[in-house]
């Protein structure tokens, strides 16, 4: 997905259970090939079934901070999938000391999803983008179509770095910063950056490839595991979507007429599917990893 090179200067890091070693941040290496977005028809056309495992609070993961800023009345943005949230204290340990994960969203509705992309969709259109193709391909930078929505599926995570009393880093740029108009500071290579804010990305990448998610290169901050933009190359199985009801993604619907929003398919993984969380049981969704042909 992205390419790590030693170069910069060199700081002092502490990293858990280790002595304070020199760190070279690595520059971030702009991707060579046109980013593949999620709404791209060979995302579309993975396979997948539903992994089963619960959507759990955010809160109960050790040395995991919680914002509220995206706080829903579901409380549906405080949850990920248990899976995903295992990998997420796998990769809090590869911090340095001093330094924790601050999680700005987990677990979206599916309303939700569908209210963020035709938002999105209709500032681009009074900005005079007309084109059908171009204009969905330009939503889907900052927007993922309901089909593949990692959110809905409990898969994904915007998240930053704080220090130990919540205080964000520097990372060169504001989570959701394509919202206030800034969006050449939301890729994961932005060019141009301030030394700290490329060290402080530089450590998100470090932390959450070792524990196997995927990066959305369009948003430095978006992370996922197990849904179809981040599979691994071998199929293993997947989280799709929890939703009580369809209904609210009808709207989308009519892209693909003939075709359901969320289409079952035979073998592999299941699709991912957005859904609301229950109260008592929860369930959410994952992202795919690098595959051939998928970033």
């Amino acid at each position: 997905m992205i390419g790590i090179a030693s170069a910069g200067v060199v700081l002092p890091v502490t990293f858990r259970g280790g002595a304070a070693r020199n760190f070279a941040p690595p520059p971030l290496i702009p991707l060579e090939a046109p980013v593949i977005l999620l709404s791209d028809p060979r995302v579309l056309a993975l396979p997948v079934r539903d992994c089963g495992e619960p959507l759990t609070e955010i809160t109960a993961t050790p040395g995991v901070l919680l914002d509220p800023r995206e706080r829903d009345a579901a409380g549906a943005y405080g949850r990920a999938r248990t899976g995903v949230l295992n990998r997420l204290q796998q990769a809090a340990r590869a911090l340095p000391c001093g330094i924790r994960f601050l999680v700005i969203e987990g677990h979206r509705t599916a309303h939700e999803q569908q209210r963020r992309f035709d938002r999105y969709e209709d500032r681009l259109r009074s900005e005079g983008v007309t084109d059908r193709a171009e204009l969905r391909r330009r939503t889907s930078t900052f927007a993922s179509p309901i089909e593949v929505a990692p959110h809905c599926a409990g898969a994904a995570l915007d998240i930053t770095l704080a220090d130990t009393d919540g205080r964000e880093l520097a990372m060169g740029g504001a989570v959701n910063a394509h919202r206030s108009g800034d969006t050449a500071s939301c890729p994961l290579d932005a060019p141009g950056l301030p030394e700290d804010a490329r060290h402080h990305r530089a450590l998100l990448v470090r932390a959450m490839t070792s524990a196997g998610f995927v990066s959305y290169p369009s948003e430095w901050w978006h992370w996922s595991h197990g849904d179809r933009y981040g599979i691994p190359p071998v199929p293993e199985r997947l989280r799709r979507p929890v939703n009580q009801s369809l209904e609210p993604l009808t709207r989308r619907t009519a892209d693909h007429p003939g075709r359901s929003a969320f289409p079952r398919r035979a073998g592999g993984p299941a699709l991912h599917r957005p859904q609301e969380p229950r109260p008592a049981h929860r369930s959410g969704i994952r992202s795919p990893a690098s595959r051939p042909g998928v970033p």
